[in-house]
């Protein structure tokens, strides 16, 4: 934040240094001018605006060696002050809109190319009003030396903008770990809850559930349009209307998950033609400015799984025998949630047994569920893997015939 308000403050001053300089080059309007004191995140900035040179207070403007690079422009209305500057390396742009004072308050807006929206308030006890009868563009307007008012900004807006800023900055820097079930295992490896859950305790010191069910429960409902970056997006992958993913909101436009095996942790757009029809709804934790109680409304599996690494599988059984081995590795000491799709053609119950290859089925974890026709439903139970090796789940009718579903594993520590 700060480095942003110094590319604004070199900027202004390479603006105003022009306008003295050239004829008919627009300055900044005369209620611009003197200091006024920006508060934000904690952190107190002195900007003083006049028509010759910028004072900033608490840091250092030579460190801003890109500031030659900047492409800007700016608007003069009898009510704003807008800036515009981007750098022509990367095409990433700011802009900064600048309200007329209404006594001694002035407030901005500030948008980026990467949707991120902020608000900010400013004040002063002493304005130049002087300035305001200035007419000739080449006299400079008089400053006063005011008498400097703190805080204006909202302290619980602030916060919760540095904490979201924290958690996508935290996910950011594991894109391309790899994608593995039950993992939560920086900087190597997460399955996409343990990715979510990692940028929030890393980013912002905060415990989440451990599955994609209970996120998709966690905290409270908002639309498309209310959600911000660190805002978590559940998903129905299958259409059984069973949530097996989860993703965090990086910003306007993009959201970052565990992708799949190839590409690990990376960003997906959010109108991607192939996740949003699959999105089943969006949380926002958040609460006055700070992240709330994670209360979960109407969880319906098994709380106890909600804390253990546990990875949502959806199995079809059909009339037809199919083995397969999954291409996502399970880490050791995490769990596997089935719900089943009965496509049998008929009302079915079923045997599920998860083993390690190599042993007795019998002597494995087993379930026994019954399922209709055409229809989906879950296991009571999770399966965990307690050693590195090969595991299995094999699903059969009760009362005896060839297994319907084979599916193996790869566990790894």
């Amino acid at each position: 934040m700060k480095k942003l308000f110094c590319i604004f403050a070199v900027f202004l001053g390479m603006l105003c240094q022009a306008a003295a300089q050239q004829e008919g080059e627009i300055r900044p309007p005369a209620w611009m001018l003197g200091e006024w004191r920006n508060e934000s995140g904690g952190q107190s900035f002195l900007l003083g605006m006049r028509a010759d040179d910028i004072i900033w207070d608490g840091s250092s403007l030579s460190a801003l060696v890109r500031s030659k690079d900047l492409v800007f422009s700016q608007k003069v209305t009898n009510t704003s002050y807008e800036i515009y500057f981007k750098f022509p390396a990367d095409g990433f742009w700011y802009r900064e809109t600048f309200s007329k004072p209404k006594g001694n308050s002035l407030t901005s807006s500030f948008a980026d190319s990467d949707g991120r929206k902020k608000q900010y308030a400013y004040t002063s006890q002493s304005l130049p009003q002087a300035a305001e009868t200035a007419t000739d563009p080449q006299t400079p307007a008089p400053t006063a030396t005011p008498v400097v008012t703190p805080v204006t900004a909202d302290p619980a807006a602030s916060r919760e903008e540095a904490t979201r800023d924290k958690i996508v900055t935290t996910a950011r820097k594991y894109l391309g770990a790899r994608y593995i079930y039950g993992a939560q295992n920086p900087p190597r490896a997460f399955d996409c809850s343990g990715f979510v859950g990692q940028a929030y305790m890393e980013g912002a010191g905060f415990k989440l559930p451990r599955t994609s069910k209970a996120l998709a429960v966690t905290g409270r409902a908002v639309g498309r349009k209310d959600i911000r970056p660190g805002d978590i997006i559940y998903f129905d992958i299958n259409g059984w209307g069973v949530i097996s993913h989860v993703a965090l909101v990086l910003d306007s436009k993009n959201m970052i998950h565990a992708v799949s095996e190839n590409r690990g942790m990376a960003i997906t757009s959010l109108d991607d033609k192939w996740y949003r029809p699959k999105i089943a709804g969006y949380r926002t934790l958040f609460s006055n400015g700070q992240i709330a109680s994670p209360s979960r409304d109407g969880i319906s599996v098994r709380a106890a799984l909600a804390d253990k690494p546990v990875s949502e599988i959806l199995l079809s059984v059909t009339g037809w025998p199919e083995k397969s081995t999954d291409s996502i590795e399970m880490a050791m000491e995490s769990g596997l949630h089935f719900t089943l799709m009965n496509k049998t053609g008929g009302n079915a119950n079923f045997d599920v047994y998860f083993y390690q290859v190599g042993t007795d089925r019998a002597k494995g974890d087993h379930e026994r569920i019954s399922v209709k026709a055409n229809e989906s439903k879950e296991l009571l139970n999770a399966f965990f893997a307690e050693k590195p090796g090969q595991y299995r789940v094999e699903i059969r009718k009760t009362g005896g015939g060839a297994a319907l579903v084979e599916k193996t594993w790869n566990i790894v520590q």
